[in-house]
Formats: C-alpha cells, sequence, structure tokens
C-alpha cells in the first residue's frame, strides 16, 4: 500500500533536488502505475497553486533541459490543468519537474544531469548504472532480505524496503515503508542510513527495529545492539539511543520522544511470528492484527483506549487472539459473517 503522504514529501524533496536515488526509483515506480495518474495531477495542481519567488536569473543548464523537455511534452497528448492565468517562469519549472518523473522511465535523464554522481558506480574503472530493487510483503508475510553487504533485514507484514543492488563506496542507504529488523555489517567506511517517513537513521553496525507504518501517528526506532542516530529535516541534533532503548517520532507534531529503559528483543517476536503487547492501547492492537491477519476488524469506540498486555503464540488462530482480548479489556465478541469481527463493551475495566 502506497503512502500518500510519503509519496507528496517525496514529490516536494523531488522538486528541490534533495532526493536520493533510492527516493526518486520510489517515486518512479508509484507513478509509472496507471492508477496514480490522478494521484500525480492532484500534486501538479497543488504545485502550481503554491506561491514562488520571483527569480530573474535562469540557470542556463535548466534552460536547455526545459527546451528539449517542451519538445517532449508537445508531443504527448495530455489534457492540460486548468489554471486562471498563463504560468510563471517558477510555475513552468515546477510542471517541468514534474513531467520528468514520467519521461525519465522512457530515458530522460534530468535527475542524473543535475546529481551525475548518483547514476553511476565505479566497478573497475567502468561505470555501470545502478539497479534498484524492491521488496514487499503482504497481510501476515514475512520475509528475510539479505544485502549485498552482508546486512540482513527482516520485513514484517505489509512491509516494503527500497535498495541498491550494490552500494557505492562511500555509503549505503535504503527506503522502508512499514516495519523492518535491522542486522547491519560493521563498515566504518560506509555508513548505513534507513530513510522511513519523515526522519533518517544513521548507522555503523549493529541490530535495530524500526516501524514506520503510513497509518501509524508515530514512527519508532529501538536498538539492541550498537548504536544509532535518529533525526528529520527540521530537528537540529539527532537523537543517539544505544542498546534497549527507543525514540517515538510524532508524526504530527514533528517531535522525538525518547524511551531509555525498555526491553528491544520484545519488540522483534514478530519474527517468529509471535505477537506481544505491553501496555499498547486495543486500537493499535487491532491494527497490528489487521496487518497479520486478513480480516475485518472493528471495535466500539469506548474501548479504543483501553490498554492491552497480551502474548499470541505464532499461528493462534484470529478468533481466538480476539476472545482473548474481549475478555482482558472486559468486553465482548461478536463474528458478523466469515472474517468480519466486532469487540463491544462500554469501556476499560
Amino acid at each position: 500500500m502506497e503512502n500518500n503522504e510519503s509519496i507528496k514529501i517525496l514529490f516536494e524533496k523531488y522538486l528541490a533536488d534533495a532526493c536520493s536515488l533510492a527516493e526518486v526509483r520510489l517515486l518512479l515506480d508509484h507513478f509509472n502505475k496507471t492508477e496514480e495518474e490522478e494521484s500525480l495531477r492532484e500534486l501538479i495542481r497543488q504545485q502550481l497553486a503554491a506561491p514562488v519567488v520571483q527569480n530573474t536569473e535562469t540557470d542556463r543548464a535548466v534552460d536547455a533541459v526545459r527546451d528539449a523537455l517542451m519538445k517532449k511534452i508537445i508531443s504527448k497528448k495530455e489534457t492540460p490543468l486548468p489554471r486562471s492565468k498563463p504560468l510563471t517562469f517558477q510555475q513552468w519549472t515546477r510542471m517541468a519537474a514534474i513531467w520528468f518523473l514520467l519521461i525519465l522511465s522512457a530515458g530522460t535523464v534530468f535527475y542524473f544531469y543535475r546529481n551525475p554522481s548518483e547514476m553511476f558506480s565505479s566497478t573497475g574503472g567502468k561505470d555501470t548504472h545502478v539497479q534498484m530493487i524492491s521488496v514487499s510483503t503482504q497481510k501476515g508475510e514475512r520475509k528475510e532480505v539479505v544485502l549485498e553487504d552482508g546486512s540482513v533485514i527482516w520485513l514484517n507484514a505489509v512491509s516494503r524496503l527500497t535498495y541498491p543492488e550494490k552500494f557505492g563506496k562511500d555509503v549505503r542507504e535504503v527506503n522502508l515503508a512499514g516495519e523492518a529488523y535491522f542486522e547491519v555489517s560493521h563498515d566504518n567506511e560506509r555508513p548505513f542510513f534507513i530513510l522511513s517517513g519523515k526522519i533518517r537513521t544513521k548507522v555503523l553496525g549493529t541490530s535495530f527495529d524500526i516501524k514506520a507504518y503510513s497509518e501509524d501517528k508515530t514512527i519508532s526506532v529501538a536498538v539492541l545492539t550498537g548504536k544509532v542516530q535518529v533525526s528529520n529535516s527540521e530537528s537540529k541534533d539527532p537523537v543517539l539511543l544505544i542498546p534497549d532503548q527507543r525514540v517515538l517520532f510524532d508524526k504530527t507534531k514533528g517531535n522525538f520522544l525518547k524511551e531509555t529503559q525498555i526491553q528491544a528483543s520484545s519488540l522483534i517476536t514478530w519474527r517468529e511470528g509471535k505477537m506481544q503487547f505491553r501496555n499498547v492501547v486495543l486500537g493499535e492492537v487491532i491494527t497490528s492484527l489487521k496487518r497479520n491477519y486478513d480480516t475485518d476488524i472493528t471495535c466500539n469506540p469506548a474501548l479504543m483506549n483501553c490498554p492491552v498486555y497480551a502474548d499470541f503464540e505464532a499461528g493462534t488462530p484470529v478468533a481466538k487472539v480476539l476472545e482473548m482480548l474481549s475478555v482482558s479489556v472486559g468486553g465482548s465478541l461478536a463474528n458478523l459473517e466469515g472474517s468480519r469481527y466486532y469487540l463491544d463493551g462500554k469501556g476499560c475495566p
């Protein structure tokens, strides 16, 4: 499932020429899907409506690329976007950048024209194109991914990992949507970066868990071994984490909350298909169950904030899990039909 908020953020970073190679590939994968055409059109409308700062100085290189792009756009039979007045140069440049996302897949190299060092990696003196790989999981599915540097990543359900087939000589960078447990090979010369939504995690060699689902209110990073640094574009100082520490990033407020005494190993029991909840509100537990079971679960709003303490072994039927949860919060379970369930109750006990 694509995260519309994350795509919008990447789109804005692209227009600001701040995207990494992995992020550009992610945008291309997203907008190359037929069903995402309207999504792209809406982002175009938003960008054209955004205020711009007039600048009389134009980059000759951009002018040249813009002229070449005009010929390509004219040849395409696309419905023009409605507008009440002619586009300013700044708006036209935004439009050009947007169209490059589509034309890139056909061979245009605007992004790499402005960032040539990111398009190729050097192998024995010969330049080779960087191949991006994307691995995803469905509901109830988990996958193990081994990177070329020996790092191992376990993807939880409904997650996606995008990474280069071969890392460069200076940095290792991947993009995560969802949840994953990382065991990163130590390399002092090449730090390892994980981009997940609005945050960036930097490591040299360690093991940790990142949970960054689009529907969750927070993004969490928990460390089992080693050290990691977590930051976002608005924070001045990164948050440093050591074993059994976790940081929660509030996506709405844009701030970090550091927890210094946790049992980090309890957060990765999902690797074995187990589920462990410690003082987690029922609403979040239900969201987790939906990712792990192909089922529809609804709940009385009065129960959504009830705290849950529970452990479930791998393979436990969803009906049994829900029955135990209903008892723990003083509610009742109704099986509506097929795989649809409803948890009812008056409130937390």
